[in-house]
């Protein structure tokens, strides 16, 4: 698997005040996407034209929001089910999942495990991820919980939890995971789990934001086949041989001043593949920033001749 800069694009800025702060971004099929913001409680349609050939994105149009009537706030994660024609916001108040049917009412409520209420602040669920192949969501907190030892620094990465829920969306597994170093922190702001994709043969992708003398992505393959289940240790980092989640680096920018915290497969592509597009939160004004990617598997290599 590989992923690759589309070809003369590396972003498209496109001017919007609809809203600010874009924190996170969901396929629906086609060119149609939905889009969440941290500042107010609406889903809000998009449409991208995505070349098919090249993965480029020649357009981009917002459409009328849908109010979402929640008493939670925050909203980071975004994923769309269509069976249940549902889609779903993780938030970091009070790390909770909640559901809406498509006119916007909150028709469901995960059962998020309680440990997640040990995050610390602004560094909880701010990643959702659903295929509907495999049958699974997957959430993570940002940044080390509490009761899990230091945030990202500069000699090593944070903990966290990357959570599983099966079909049924009750928790089926936690798994640690180690974010990269911290050159530079800002606040509390650092290296952190931002998103996550979940492809239709299970790999889980999952995005990394980087702060250097401004901001960067990582995008990284993780394999949590041999690694430990930490859903009934209390504390990681007093937890002693814990087998952690592996990651494998597939791609990574720096973005400037843009904070990419979104993304979602999009589209399938001429060439094979798909689309992969990135979405960044503004902090404020009405010029939104998209990132598109090229994701392909590469081709099983022949057995070498004896």
């Amino acid at each position: 698997m590989k992923i690759d800069p589309v070809p003369g694009q590396s972003e498209l800025a496109v001017e919007w005040n609809g809203a600010t702060d874009l924190s996170a971004i969901a396929w629906v099929g086609e060119n149609r996407f939905f889009v969440v913001s941290n500042r107010e409680k609406n889903l809000i349609p998009l449409l991208l034209k995505v070349d098919a050939e090249n993965g480029r994105i020649s357009d981009a149009e917002f459409g009328g929001k849908i109010k979402l009537e929640t008493e939670e706030s925050d909203f980071e994660g975004l994923i769309y089910m269509p069976e249940k024609k549902r889609f779903f916001v993780s938030t970091e108040t009070r790390s909770a999942i909640v559901g809406f049917d498509l006119e916007g009412d909150a028709s469901f409520r995960v059962d998020v495990p309680r440990i997640f209420r040990e995050a610390r602040r602004n560094k909880s669920l701010e990643s959702l991820a659903w295929n509907d192949v495999r049958g699974e969501m997957w959430t993570a907190n940002e940044d080390a919980l509490d009761c899990d030892g230091s945030v990202s620094g500069r000699k090593e990465g944070g903990l966290v939890r990357l959570q599983r829920f099966d079909a049924r969306l009750k928790a089926s597994g936690q798994f640690a995971y180690r974010t990269e170093p911290s050159l530079i922190r800002v606040g509390n702001q650092g290296t952190g789990v931002t998103d996550m994709v979940l492809l239709p043969e299970g790999e889980l992708l999952v995005l990394e934001r980087v702060l250097t003398a401004g901001f960067g992505i990582r995008i990284f393959r993780v394999d949590y086949s041999e690694a430990t289940d930490v859903s009934e240790i209390k504390s990681l980092e007093d937890a002693g041989d814990v087998k952690l989640v592996k990651k494998h680096l597939l791609y990574e920018r720096l973005t400037g001043a843009n904070n990419y915290e979104g993304m979602t497969i999009g589209p399938a592509l001429s060439g094979g593949g798909n689309s992969l597009i990135l979405i960044a939160d503004n902090g404020g004004g009405n010029v939104h920033h998209f990132m598109p990617l090229r994701l392909k598997r590469e081709p099983a290599r022949a057995p070498a001749d004896k």
